[in-house]
């Protein structure tokens, strides 16, 4: 799931970088794909566990220096507090 997580994240990121220079048109048109991207990941695979196999995979945690944003953070420390 660490894998999936990663992927979401890179395909937001370069839908960004190819509609950054294309001005209010490409905004919108960014604005709508991540639309649809959210409502899916909302909706169906963004928990806290798929945080924690960001966080737990090496071959993702270590070309980042294990400096996660804080969504994955959260998602991480919810999952050790629930356990806890």
């Amino acid at each position: 799931m660490g894998y999936l997580y990663e992927a979401m994240d890179r395909v937001k990121e370069s839908i960004r970088v190819y509609y950054d220079d294309k001005g209010d048109e490409g905004f919108q048109k960014q604005f709508l794909l991540w639309e649809v991207i959210d409502e899916r990941w909302n909706n169906t695979f963004h928990h806290p566990i798929h945080a924690v196999g960001i966080y737990l995979n090496s071959a993702l945690s270590y070309p980042c220096g294990f400096l996660f944003d804080a969504e994955i953070m959260d998602g991480f420390l919810t999952c050790v507090q629930k356990m806890v």
